[in-house]
């Protein structure tokens, strides 16, 4: 692998509840909305040997305030999201959204230069 080659990172905007959360109430979770931006990937291509860089914008619409706990991401096998191929570091916010707010947080990670250029699924977890 060159450190020109590109590693294509694709994103997942939405999960369904369904299967996540199956016998949960899920009522609340539609409060809050969640926006992205890779601002230095704009289209999705992360460069092998760098740090991969994500904004994720929160807004609360609900009468109730939330706590965003953690951040942490992992790539995955594009075919199979079962399959995770590196895992990387949680990092702790502690972010209180009350009624009607909205926060921007960032997260970093770091891309192995030994990543092949194609597809890898990247999945975000937001905890609160």
């Amino acid at each position: 692998v060159r450190g020109d080659e590109e590693v294509v990172v694709e994103e997942i905007v939405q999960e369904t509840t369904e299967d996540l959360f199956e016998g949960v109430d899920s009522e609340g979770f539609s409060d809050l909305e969640f926006n992205h931006l890779f601002p230095e990937a704009p289209l999705g291509n992360i460069e092998s040997g760098k740090v991969g860089y994500i904004l994720l914008g929160i807004t609360n619409h609900g009468d109730s305030e939330y706590t965003i706990h953690n951040l942490e991401a992992s790539f995955r096998y594009h075919l199979n999201y079962d399959q995770v191929l590196q895992n990387f570091t949680a990092y702790r916010y502690g972010v209180v959204l009350k009624p009607k707010e909205q926060a921007t947080l960032s997260y970093r990670w770091p891309i192995q230069p030994l990543f092949e250029p194609v597809d890898y699924g990247f999945t975000l977890l937001v905890t609160y």
